[in-house]
Formats: structure tokens, sequence, C-alpha cells
């Protein structure tokens, strides 16, 4: 996949930023290191800032037209897209976190599993929508995290 030009990752990290310091857990850490490896997220951000180009052209060129503004409202409707996507993403994430964190013992302390694993599932449950869009567990389907690290007793 090919790198994102300095638009694209400027735009990916304006869409990021708000999760990443919305959250106090390893899972900021998580969304930071992780999110700009969506597919669908940087086929976006390309569509976006290249059509970003297109208007700031053709206003240079023509000024605004009936064709500029043709190519605002396709940016508009893309963006929307990709804030959509952005918040599928951050619940593909938060899934992970939920569900996979218990085995990264070996990385981190349980502490801050937990503190990670309850972040995630506080998100996932108030933030149901784009779960579902997404496809990923939330509610009732995702562990307790007060009981990630309880001693099962025969």
């Amino acid at each position: 996949m090919p790198n994102l030009n300095r638009s694209e990752r400027k735009l990916l990290d304006e869409k990021m930023e708000p999760y990443v310091d919305g959250f106090d857990s390893m899972l900021a850490d998580v969304i930071h290191d992780t999110f700009a490896d969506d597919p669908q997220l940087r086929r976006l951000a390309t569509i976006v800032t290249e059509t970003d180009h297109a208007i700031d052209a053709r206003d240079e060129q023509n000024g605004v037209d009936e064709e500029w503004s043709e190519l605002d409202e396709a940016s508009q409707k893309v963006t929307w897209v990709l804030e959509r996507r952005t918040r599928e993403v951050i619940a593909e994430k938060c899934e992970t976190v939920a569900l996979d964190a218990t085995e990264w013992t070996d990385v981190h302390s349980k502490e801050k599993i937990e503190a990670a694993v309850r972040e995630a599932v506080e998100w996932l449950r108030h933030n149901t929508n784009p779960a579902e869009r997404a496809g990923v567990a939330y509610g009732d389907e995702l562990p307790d995290p007060d009981a990630l690290f309880e001693e099962v007793s025969a």
C-alpha cells in the first residue's frame, strides 16, 4: 500500500486526534499506532484531499462556478463518509482492546489492561451505531473489565 502524502496524513491525524486525546489508557496508543492502517480510511483521505485540490485549482482558474459547487458538494459527502468510517475504525480498535488485551500481560500491567478494556467497553456501550456498522461486539458481548483477571475457583 502506498504511503500517505502530507495532506492525507494531516487529514487522518485530524480525524484521529480527538479520540487519542479523549482516552486516558493504552487504548489511545493502540488507536494512534494503527488508525491509518485502515485501507478504507486511506482511500477516503485520498479522495477528500484530491477533491479539495481540484476545488482550489478550479477556484484559481474559474472562480466559484457550478462545477466548483459540485466539487465542493462531493468533498462534503466524502468527508461525511470519512467521519463515519473513522468512528467505525475506533469501534474496531475498541473491540480489539476489549477482547484481546488480556493476552498482552507480557508487555502491559494488568492495571493498564483493565483501564484500557474499561474505556473500550464504555466507548462501545455509548457508540452502538458505529459498532453495528463495523460489525463489532458491544454491550453484553464484551468482557466485564472488573472480572478480567479474576481467578476461577473449582
